[in-house]
C-alpha cells in the first residue's frame, strides 16, 4: 500500500513539473502591433507580396484576412491560457478533483482543436484570394519558413537548431553529428 501511495505521489509530482515546465518554455502569442515584431511582419509581407506578384486588391484582402485571423487567435490563446492556469490551480490543491481536472483538460483540447480548425479555414481563405500559381508559390514559401530558411530568420525557428545542424544552422559532417 505504501509503495502504491509513494508511486502515486511521484507520478503526481512529475505531472506537475511537466505542466509547469511547458509554461516556462511556451512563448506567449505576440501582438504584432508592437515594435520589432510589427516591422518584421510588414517586411515579410512585403517580400511575399513581391514574390507572389500580388495585385493591390489581393494585398488589401490578405491584410484584412490576417487582421481578422489574428484577432480570433488572440481570443483563443487567451482562453487557452486561462484553461491552463485553471488546470495548474487544480493540481496545486491538496485534494485532487479528477473530474474537474478531466473536464478542464477536455475543454483545453476543444480549444486546441478550434485553433487547428481556424488555421485550416485561414488557409482555405487565402487560397480563395490567390490564383492557383500564387497559392502554389505561397505554400513553397511557407514550407521554407517552417524549415528555417535563412531568408525567414526571426521566425519561430530562430535560436533553435536541429539534429545534423550546428548552432549556427550549418550542416554538420556525419562524424560531427554523432
Amino acid at each position: 500500500m505504501k509503495m502504491k501511495l509513494k508511486l502515486f505521489g511521484y507520478s503526481l509530482c512529475i505531472a506537475g513539473l511537466i505542466l509547469l515546465a511547458s509554461n516556462v518554455y511556451a512563448q506567449p502569442f505576440g501582438d504584432p502591433g508592437n515594435g520589432k515584431m510589427k516591422e518584421r511582419t510588414e517586411s515579410r509581407m512585403s517580400e511575399v507580396s513581391k514574390e507572389l506578384n500580388l495585385s493591390a486588391e489581393q494585398q488589401k484582402q490578405l491584410e484584412a484576412h490576417r487582421k481578422q485571423h489574428r484577432e480570433q487567435n488572440a481570443a483563443l490563446f487567451s482562453d487557452i491560457k486561462k484553461k491552463r492556469d485553471e488546470i495548474k490551480s487544480e493540481l496545486q490543491k491538496p485534494e485532487l478533483n479528477m473530474n474537474k481536472i478531466n473536464q478542464l483538460q477536455a475543454e483545453l483540447k476543444g480549444l486546441m482543436g478550434k485553433i487547428e480548425d481556424d488555421r485550416l479555414n485561414g488557409i482555405l481563405e487565402v487560397r480563395k484570394i490567390l490564383t492557383a500559381e500564387q497559392f502554389a508559390k505561397f505554400t513553397q514559401l511557407m514550407e521554407k519558413r517552417r524549415h528555417g530558411d535563412k531568408k525567414w530568420e526571426g521566425s519561430r525557428e530562430k535560436g533553435m537548431y536541429k539534429p545534423g545542424m550546428d548552432k549556427s544552422g550549418d550542416k554538420m559532417s556525419p562524424k560531427e553529428n554523432k
